[in-house]
């Protein structure tokens, strides 16, 4: 018989209690590791840039397409120049003759022939001045188009790098959440030792009913006890049984010796 029944599981109560306040503190001490971690990662996040990744790609396109027309017309005068010097060493070569190299019959128009040099000249002189513009917008492209490169590679590596911290930043978010579910379920949690002294009460106070009852009952029976002690002595051999048979056996005997 013990007491109290919380002495039987006093040792387990308080050992459950010492490692349950373990379990909350570690889940506590892991929470703020992940939320003092989010915050560094935060403030490692690249700032945003006014240029976006999407707006570098378009206007990198566009320099490419620009470029592309610049080549052509640039392309488009170096074949006129050629064109131009083709005909000028024809004309020039011309000079140096007497009769036309189509028509042998006439003679070659030297007035006209350097007007038509003067002209061509001039023409090849706007060509060449207009090629050598273009040519240096195309140099001036090519230069832009690598600055573009090297920026858009920049912004890539910022995206890339502030995705993969806001990632993490959320996995943390979701360890953090999960670990407040644990705490508050650790909190609510009961201590399993407490039921099964709560069950060892609930018998300990069957028992003290039941032996209540029986001592009622015991006390009743002691109650009638001289009741029956005195038929058990009335009955008994020194009792009724005793006189009658006494009285009995000596008629008895007195009659057989009559007889």
């Amino acid at each position: 018989h013990v007491a109290d029944p919380g002495d039987l599981y006093a040792d387990e109560v308080q050992h459950w209690r010492v490692v349950q306040k373990e379990k909350i503190s570690d889940c506590i001490k892991e929470t703020n590791d992940y939320i003092r971690e989010i915050k560094k990662l935060k403030a490692s996040i690249p700032e945003s840039h006014p240029d976006t990744k999407k707006s570098a790609e378009e206007g990198l396109k566009d320099l490419f397409d620009k470029l592309k027309k610049l080549e052509r017309k640039e392309s488009d005068y170096l074949a006129e120049i050629r064109s131009l010097d083709s005909r000028l060493k024809k004309l020039n070569s011309a000079q140096d003759l007497t009769d036309c190299p189509t028509c042998f019959s006439k003679d070659i128009d030297k007035k006209f022939l350097a007007a038509e040099i003067k002209s061509l000249n001039f023409s090849r002189n706007v060509a060449q001045r207009a090629h050598s513009s273009v040519t240096k917008v195309v140099a001036g492209f090519y230069k832009r188009i690598e600055k573009s490169k090297e920026k858009l590679e920049h912004l890539s590596s910022l995206e890339n790098t502030k995705e993969r911290l806001l990632s993490k930043i959320e996995s943390l978010r979701r360890s953090v959440e999960k670990n407040k579910r644990t705490k508050e379920s650790l909190e609510k949690e009961e201590n399993p030792f407490l039921a099964r002294i709560e069950k060892e009460r609930e018998k300990q106070a069957n028992i003290q009913e039941k032996l209540a009852r029986r001592k009622e009952e015991a006390k009743a029976v002691l109650s009638d006890y001289p009741y029956y002690l005195f038929w058990t002595e009335a009955f008994g051999d020194g009792g009724i049984k005793s006189f009658v048979f006494d009285l009995i056996c000596g008629t008895l005997t007195s009659r057989a010796n009559y007889y």
